[in-house]
């Protein structure tokens, strides 16, 4: 390898690192609203590559009309069969899928109970396909909050289960079951525990009836929710968990994701099954596929799956740009699996 070519791959991993950094650092305290968003679809090359067991069916870069489009890092599907995603910066945005019709809308996940200067890092959401409830994690928080359709503000709860959690590896994962329960998992290591990840199973609505507890128990809006029990996933070749959804047959697809200063980022897609979830247990995950390199490779952070006419399923991926447009991406991919 030449000196410049050196030279090169030197910066170039100087770069991933100061993005690596940012990625690890503290957000905005409040997203202030600029206006209307616009989201252009645009298509990428890699649609032809086998990824696993999975083929792509498209991938796509998204531009933003807004200059706090950035940081998306949670996907699910509305009842409409639009995207909603969240993000790093505070936001909370719906959008159709590419060549399909409908309108896109952005604005805050607003929790009047933290105040006007929480952190809004968001990094996981859920949906009620059927009345189109969302729940949505507060990473710096160690929160969830619940949004009914169409509201502009949610009731959250501060579990005990995850109030020791690091601040800013916190509840990185929220898997809403088709039986009402929830998966709920941090993105921080757990040594000791074969290098694990806590997580919380919840029996239910984790956030409750929204009833107020006494004052004396921080937030001033903390809701009665569901128990919660204690259990660590162990990840495929020290990959963390990021994102993850069910899929028909009630196992539960679980994104991953790893970083070198020397390759950048790599992206997992493991596969657990929930019945096997023991209460302080090791709930171990198989993993199934990798993006590590090629064009589509990328920091993924959100996971949706949608149900394919065929009897398989469409894999959603989205990738987080970290404000780092030059070398990382907003891309879009779905994965086609016929057979699951």
């Amino acid at each position: 390898m030449s000196a410049a070519a050196r030279l090169g791959r030197i910066g170039g991993a100087a770069v991933l690192a100061l993005c690596a950094l940012a990625m690890l650092g503290a957000h905005e305290t409040r997203p202030v609203d600029a206006g209307p968003l616009a989201i252009t679809a645009v298509p990428v090359a890699g649609a032809g590559m086998q990824i696993g067991p999975f083929t792509p069916g498209g991938a796509w870069r998204l531009d933003g009309s807004r200059p706090d489009f950035h940081g998306l890092s949670g996907l699910a599907i509305l009842p409409d069969g639009r995207f909603l995603a969240v993000s790093d910066r505070g936001w909370r945005v719906s959008f159709p899928k590419p060549g399909d019709a409908g309108g896109v809308t952005i604005s805050s996940a607003r929790v009047p109970s933290f105040g006007p200067h929480a952190l809004n890092d968001l990094e996981g959401v859920a949906v009620d396909r059927d009345t189109g409830a969302f729940w949505i994690t507060f990473e710096h928080l160690n929160a969830i909050a619940r949004f009914a359709a169409g509201a502009e503000a949610g009731v959250a709860v501060q579990p005990a289960a995850m109030a020791s959690w690091p601040r800013n590896t916190g509840p990185e994962t929220i898997v809403r079951l088709r039986d009402g329960r929830f998966i709920v998992i941090g993105e921080a290591v757990s040594p000791g525990r074969s290098h694990s990840h806590v997580g919380v199973l919840f029996d239910g609505d984790p956030v409750g009836d929204g009833v107020r507890r006494p004052a004396k128990q921080p937030p001033a809006e903390q809701a009665s929710g569901a128990q919660g029990r204690i259990f660590h996933l162990a990840m495929p070749n020290g990959f963390r968990p990021v994102d993850g959804a069910q899929l028909p047959d009630g196992r539960v697809l679980i994104l991953g994701r790893k970083f070198s200063v020397l390759t950048g980022f790599s992206t997992s897609i493991a596969i657990a099954d929930p019945a096997q979830i023991r209460w302080g247990g090791l709930w171990q995950a198989r993993e199934m596929a990798r993006i590590d390199s090629g064009p589509l490779a990328d920091n993924y952070e959100g996971l949706a799956i949608e149900p394919a006419r065929d009897g398989g399923v469409h894999i959603w991926l989205v990738s987080d740009d970290n404000l780092a447009s030059i070398i990382q991406h907003q891309y879009l991919l779905r994965l086609d699996w016929p057979a699951p």
